[in-house]
């Protein structure tokens, strides 16, 4: 801090701080923890949440992405922190037969207004990813819900609407897409409860 004048000056009281209630904190992460999920078990393959049985995925970070990922609490519930994030992988140790299930489920948080996406890779009849593509599909979607800045916002999208798949069989990758509507095209998420549903 640097202060000017011209003569004396007397200070008191001279402190930061940070309002508190309203589980707003500081506004640069979650105070509370995401919506627990309501969807039945039996109808659930969740990749990542406190409340369902998880399948293991490979990984949640590629080296070829953009962004880190790191644990986070809080109140005991585990969440993932994604940082300076534009595009990041979540890595399925099995592939997943998307004709079972609807819709695909990711509870966002973060800390200025942004746009939120998923991407679909079906790895094909073959069951590889692969470069150069021989059966490989993939395709992006943005939620129709604005990702409002400082609160858990639930993004569902209907797996009939990944249209430009060729099959659906054989998703073996999932990544999330964050588009900053302020400051860029990166930024942190704060992501919970990641499971496809019925």
């Amino acid at each position: 801090m640097k202060f000017d004048g011209n003569g004396d000056v007397w200070f008191d009281n001279l402190y930061l701080y940070k309002e508190s209630g309203g589980g707003g904190g500081d506004g640069t992460e979650p105070t509370t923890a995401a919506p627990n999920p309501t969807v039945d078990q039996a109808n659930v393959y969740s990749l990542f949440s406190d409340v369902y049985t998880n399948a293991t995925p490979s990984t949640f970070t590629e080296t070829w992405g953009e962004g880190s990922v790191e644990d986070f609490q809080v109140g005991g519930n585990n969440i993932k922190k994604y940082t300076d994030l534009n595009f990041q992988a979540i890595g399925l140790s099995e592939t997943v037969d998307l004709s079972a299930y609807t819709h695909i489920h990711v509870d966002v948080w973060t800390p200025i207004e942004n746009k939120f996406g998923i991407k679909f890779q079906d790895f094909g009849a073959d069951n590889v990813d692969e470069y150069p593509n021989v059966d490989d599909s993939e395709m992006e979607l943005a939620s129709s819900t604005t990702q409002s800045a400082g609160t858990w916002i639930g993004h569902d999208f209907a797996i009939a609407d990944f249209t430009g798949l060729s099959g659906t069989a054989h998703l073996g990758q999932i990544q999330v897409l964050l588009g900053s509507v302020e400051g860029g095209t990166t930024g942190t998420a704060f992501i919970d409860n990641i499971y496809i549903y019925k």
